[in-house]
């Protein structure tokens, strides 16, 4: 392939590329499926992707403060074992900062990473576990 070819096609995805992100509809808020391809793929920050299923029942959500692209990526599990989310974030590097119980007997939980990382995490779950939320808060 030539070289003016390899440039051209590279100048066409660039602007494809450019109008795209000048017509993407960019939201404060956001509820959605994993099926939802199109918010999926530009709403969800990559831990919160790769965050195990430990439920049948989850959904996504995604909230941007003042239209800012980074924001915060959240997964919110109908039930599960909060024990393999903490296994997750560790895995990751993270640790726990912070654990303060809320109304109802829940908990919520800031982790941090050990090497400063690009955000932090909240975990927060009913003292039953039948709501779980883990956030991302990119910074």
């Amino acid at each position: 392939m030539s070289l003016r070819k390899i440039v051209f096609i590279l100048f066409g995805v660039i602007v494809i590329q450019f109008i795209i992100s000048a017509f993407m509809p960019w939201t404060d808020h956001a509820d959605y499926q994993e099926n939802d391809r199109y918010s999926y793929y530009f709403y969800t920050d990559i831990d919160i992707k790769n965050a195990p299923r430990i439920s049948d029942g989850y959904f996504f959500t995604f909230d941007s403060p003042h239209d800012e692209q980074k924001g915060m990526s959240s997964i919110q599990y109908a039930d599960g074992n909060v024990l393999i989310i903490k296994d997750y974030l560790m895995k990751l590097g993270y640790h726990l900062f912070q654990a303060v119980p809320v109304e109802n007997g829940g908990t919520e939980e800031s982790w941090l990473s050990a090497s400063g990382g690009n955000g932090m995490f909240y975990l927060s779950y009913s003292s039953n576990s039948t709501k779980i939320i883990l956030t991302k808060v990119s910074f």
